[in-house]
């Protein structure tokens, strides 16, 4: 069973910092999202598409590359948990076990980031797993990934009694779903999995799909309606409640959720809270060599008023050749972040920052 908290802790560290170490999680698991291998991966074998020679590409050749190797799926037929329309969901190879500490978002980031499986070329970095992944009810809106209907088939833990998009959040509901952009199906599967029982915990992990969502658009030019400060602010609204209430998280779960609050404190500009969450993270005492100098980097960022996205220095992780594209990234992505900081980081109630999204996207 691959152990999902280290891999989803360092998902919600610094945006794009965690794949090094997810690199290192993954070094002993040879399974991997179902996939067929295009046919472009061989032929442009030794080409001008090796790493060293793609750090040269202009954006538009680099998107050209990718879109000949995104992954395929395959599909199976679930029932929506709300009127039981049968939908055809993506798989996803081995992750029905558990969504523990955000499962389903470590695995998109190791489709978006991640070096590509031998054989099968580049990964996408702007078909994301996460948008792949979605599948929403065109009757009413109830948006999932496979791993979400999987728990509510299961009938043991969660359960959708009542569903109604337009009460939730009518300017999201207004909008026609087959227009929604990738981060506003995102906040609809954060409503949905609300509805169903899903933990605070979770919830907050799947707000932090938005967040990615967000930022790698605003990358690639698209049109972005939900900024990644409302999403930073959504999951660390949900971090605080399950850290208050849930006494069920384990110590390890503990730390992960700290840590990953305290970044997205940082990333709001909230020097106080988020240095508050990584003393908390040290008094438990749970780290290893990996997670430690993570920790030392982004508290010493938060100490310095530092709120930016930085690439990690971590100890004995070798950075993926030509980067990929991560540093020519960061600069966008920042200036998305302050743009939409200061609207986002004073409330800490995840229903009025729900209810500021709905009047965010009434507004446009």
């Amino acid at each position: 069973m691959r152990q999902w908290w280290p891999v989803a802790f360092l998902f919600g560290l610094l945006g794009v910092l965690f794949v090094f170490v997810f690199l290192l999680a993954r070094s002993g698991d040879s399974t991997t999202t179902e996939t067929s291998t295009p046919a472009s991966a061989t032929a442009d074998a030794g080409s001008a598409t090796t790493p060293a020679a793609e750090t040269e590409l202009t954006m538009e050749q680099f998107m050209e590359m990718i879109e000949q190797r995104q992954p395929r799926y395959e599909f199976m037929e679930m029932p929506c948990g709300v009127d039981g329309t049968l939908l055809e969901v993506p798989k996803q190879a081995n992750r029905m076990a558990t969504n523990r500490l955000g499962g389903v978002a470590t695995d998109m980031m190791s489709i978006a980031l991640g070096p590509p499986v031998e054989g099968q070329g580049r990964p996408s970095l702007d078909k994301q797993d996460w948008e792949m992944l979605l599948v929403t009810n065109p009757a009413n809106g109830a948006t999932y990934h496979g791993i979400d209907l999987h728990h509510l088939s299961s009938g043991v833990q969660y359960h959708i009694t009542e569903w109604n998009l337009a009460a939730l959040a009518p300017a999201l509901a207004a909008i026609p779903n087959s227009e929604w952009t990738v981060e506003e199906r995102i906040l609809a599967r954060v409503l949905t999995q609300r509805a169903a029982g899903v933990d605070d915990v979770e919830l907050g992990f799947a707000a932090l799909q938005g967040a990615y969502a967000a930022n790698f658009g605003t990358w690639y030019g698209k049109d972005v309606a939900i900024p990644s400060s409302a999403f930073y602010a959504l999951a660390a609204a949900y971090f605080k409640q399950a850290l208050a209430t849930d006494e069920t998280l384990p110590p390890e779960g503990r730390s992960t959720t700290l840590m990953v609050q305290g970044e997205a404190y940082r990333l709001l500009g909230r020097q106080a809270d988020a240095l508050a969450a990584f003393r908390q993270v040290r008094d438990l005492g749970l780290l290893d060599e990996h997670t430690l100098p993570v920790l030392d980097q982004i508290e010493g960022l938060a100490e310095a008023g530092n709120y930016n996205l930085e690439r990690a220095a971590v100890t004995g992780m070798t950075v993926p050749p030509g980067g990929y594209y991560l540093d020519e990234m960061l600069p966008a992505i920042n200036g998305h972040i302050a743009y939409a900081r200061d609207a986002w980081n004073t409330s800490d109630n995840s229903d009025s920052i729900l209810a500021a999204i709905d009047a965010l996207l009434a507004a446009q």
